[in-house]
């Protein structure tokens, strides 16, 4: 046996036998429940989350490495903290003959801890990874949130820190944050709310627009991510998209139907500069007060009163193609001082 295997070995037997007598007693929210201990199967071996009442919370892998100690971090400590909670309300469905061994393989075992007995229950690894529906979601969907503020931590963001997630973030959120797709499709085909906010109102679709993820995007709207949803500042996620400066999420959201009953300037600007970063020319025009509908509608003739933009698209293009005739005959390009830059054209937080 190799030693970071008898390390792993060491601890995971210390924490199984935590609750005989070494822990504190549970407090009133879950007092059958001292700790949860899971064995998830990974890399030929297994990584271990500890979850202690005392937020002694840690996660360690049988080949070596791990986090110890993570619950002296606000958001891992909540975290585990409603992982006991959870595990509580479903004591019914632990076994009463927990003998401390791994799972077989394919699955993922639950330990649960209390001051007299121990047990446990093993659910799918499929079901564990999102790929498939459980009965015990409330309790995978807590394990799987003590474990991503804990990769927080791994990740250099301090968890509950303005550079972590905030509170209330669901796995759902985290999958999108990462832009992990499968596990997004996953935790949806398993029930997670997708209309579930976090402590600031954001939804798991606005995690996704404002990180750039277009996949994850994608498989949000596709299963009925409100597009329209606001959070605490009134903002949506066709706001985060074009803050993110992702052009294909802000088209997918215009396309799913998102109402743009707000056209923030600061998104225009976020838009246009992401324009300019990928190549083209580009205008930038604000109407206050105009949204998307007006903006579009203005291009009918009769309608040209809603705003300017048709006369403003005509002489974009008019200016452009006069540049391509004088650069194919030899002339110098128009400089970037003169006004026109990089992209296409932005108008109002939307571009055309």
């Amino acid at each position: 046996m190799s030693e970071p295997q008898e390390v792993y070995l060491g601890l995971r037997k210390m924490a199984l036998s935590g609750a005989e007598g070494t822990l504190p007693n549970p407090p009133r929210d879950h007092p059958h429940v001292s700790g949860v201990v899971v064995d998830i199967p990974a890399e030929g071996g297994f990584v271990t989350l500890v979850a202690l009442t005392d937020n002694t919370t840690s996660v360690y892998t049988s080949v070596g490495g791990g986090t110890i100690g993570a619950g002296s971090h606000l958001a891992v400590a909540q975290a585990t903290q409603r992982l006991l909670r959870v595990a509580e309300s479903h004591l019914g469905d632990f076994s009463s003959d927990d003998d401390g061994s791994h799972p077989e393989e394919g699955r993922v075992r639950f330990h649960l801890l209390s001051p007299s007995s121990r047990r446990f229950v093993d659910v799918p690894e499929a079901s564990f990874w999102g790929r498939e529906p459980h009965a015990l979601i409330r309790l995978i969907a807590a394990a799987q949130e003590v474990i991503t503020q804990t990769r927080q931590i791994d990740g250099g963001q301090e968890a509950g820190s303005g550079a972590g997630l905030p509170e209330g973030v669901t796995p759902l959120m985290a999958a999108a944050h990462q832009g992990d797709a499968a596990r997004v499709q996953g935790f949806i085909f398993q029930g997670m709310p997708m209309a579930a906010k976090d402590e600031n109102g954001y939804t798991a679709l606005m995690y996704a627009a404002n990180a750039g993820r277009e996949e994850a995007v994608r498989v949000l709207l596709e299963n009925g991510a409100d597009p329209n949803a606001a959070d605490k500042q009134k903002s949506t996620p066709i706001m985060f998209g074009a803050q993110g400066g992702s052009i294909g999420i802000v088209t997918m959201l215009l396309a799913a139907g998102a109402e743009d009953q707000t056209v923030l300037p600061r998104n225009t600007r976020h838009l246009t500069e992401a324009m300019r970063r990928n190549g083209g020319r580009v205008e930038e025009r604000i109407y206050p007060g105009v949204n998307h509908t007006r903006i579009i509608g203005a291009m009918a003739g009769v309608l040209h009163w809603l705003a300017p933009s048709m006369a403003d698209v005509t002489g974009f293009l008019g200016r452009q193609a006069l540049s391509s005739v004088m650069v194919g005959a030899g002339a110098p390009s128009m400089p970037r001082d003169a006004g026109v830059s990089e992209g296409k054209a932005a108008f109002g937080g939307t571009s055309l």
